[in-house]
């Protein structure tokens, strides 16, 4: 399994039989280079413009944005609600949580979380492998929330997203630095892309922070 990051809270999820997942595209307002992309299936957390630019997919992909489970290819694609902020959605709304279960891994994207999971929602996470994670703060959980969220659930590998970048991106977020502090004695491992499979993935370091693709970061 291959995984590559966009920025912001999109990435591309490639099996080793080609299938691909792209996670919450984003439009030319989040200032990052504006690539078209080829999925097979794309899932969007909520229709924030910065989360659910289908446009720019090129295929003819299956959109998935609706809680649920959903067959794939070798697996499935389950999501739940939560909400975008912590005030049950008053604020900003809705956002899906999405659960990857695919080649004996188990892949979470918590989209734009703004709160602490409660009880039903740790459990629909209880034994992801690898956590896709917000840390940015203002419209989602900051760098603390979030180091308590990985603290919580435990997976094998955490990719930090969502965060302030020098180039493009939001420009109103915090960036990596609160979160690696939060996540002490863990340190980070960078990485252009990461390439995983059930059997090494224990071989890998606890936190990795993917390069953007198409950017010199």
């Amino acid at each position: 399994m291959l995984i590559y990051y966009y920025g912001h809270a999109q990435f591309l999820i490639e099996s080793s039989k080609g299938l691909q997942i792209l996670t919450d595209p984003y439009d030319d307002r989040v200032n990052f280079p504006l690539k078209e992309v080829k999925a097979d299936i794309v899932t969007v957390s909520h229709d924030h413009f910065d989360h659910c630019y289908i446009q720019k997919v090129t295929g003819e992909p299956n959109v998935i944005r609706e809680e649920g489970k959903y067959d794939i290819e070798g697996g499935a694609i389950s999501s739940i609600k939560s909400y975008h902020d912590e005030e049950k959605g008053v604020l900003r709304g809705e956002n899906l949580i999405f659960r990857y279960d695919l080649e004996g891994l188990s892949i979470a994207h918590l989209g734009d979380l703004g709160h602490y999971p409660n009880d039903e929602q740790l459990e629909f996470l209880k034994g992801v492998d690898i956590l896709m994670l917000p840390i940015g703060g203002k419209y989602t959980v900051d760098a603390k929330t979030a180091s308590k969220i990985v603290r919580e659930l435990k997976p094998k590998i955490t990719i930090p997203m969502h965060y302030k970048v020098n180039r493009g991106g939001l420009s109103d977020v915090s960036g990596l630095e609160p979160f690696y502090k939060e996540m002490l004695p863990i340190t980070p491992t960078k990485a252009k892309l990461l390439r995983v499979t059930k059997e090494d993935i224990g071989e890998f370091d606890p936190l990795i922070v993917l390069s953007i693709k198409g950017l010199d970061y």
